[in-house]
């Protein structure tokens, strides 16, 4: 049952991840058959670096949220599940907050069509990877005994 619950804390990280790059695919797809438009004309809507300091400021957000529910986590005492949804819970917190993130990426790259932005949704990727669950990760949050290790 444990197991279960922390696989599909997995499966929801990964259908977020494959929810970004279809979205990626799209605007991109979109950006290449726009008739009139070479695609890296970019339109002068947006400071060159203000995709970067969207990714600047959701990264910094997912870390302050991650955090503060790490230093509740620790401090967490009682059953296993209440454990595993406390985890789920981080997790979906810091995946929405940067996937949001990487979505704004794509509408700045819909909306300009500068392709240099393409690099800083590809940093935003790379955020969102480094970000994912793993069982080291809750071993090391929370307060287990052996039991409850050997079930995770």
């Amino acid at each position: 049952m444990y197991q279960s619950a922390f696989r599909n804390t997995s499966l929801i990280f990964y259908a977020l991840l494959l929810g970004q790059l279809l979205f990626g695919a799209v605007v991109y797809y979109l950006l290449t058959t726009t008739p009139g438009r070479e695609f890296g004309d970019a339109v002068d809507l947006l400071p060159p670096l203000s995709p970067y300091l969207v990714l600047a400021a959701v990264a910094l957000l997912a870390h302050f949220l991650n955090r503060l529910r790490r230093n509740q986590g620790a401090g967490l005492s009682g059953q296993l599940g209440s454990k595993i949804l406390h985890y789920r819970t981080t997790v979906l917190l810091r995946s929405a907050v940067l996937e949001a993130g990487n979505i704004l990426i794509l509408t700045f790259i819909l909306l300009t069509f500068a392709s240099s932005y393409w690099f800083a949704f590809a940093l935003g990727m790379g955020l969102f990877l480094l970000a994912r669950p793993s069982r080291e990760e809750f071993l090391s949050i929370y307060p287990l005994n052996s039991e409850e290790a050997r079930l995770i």
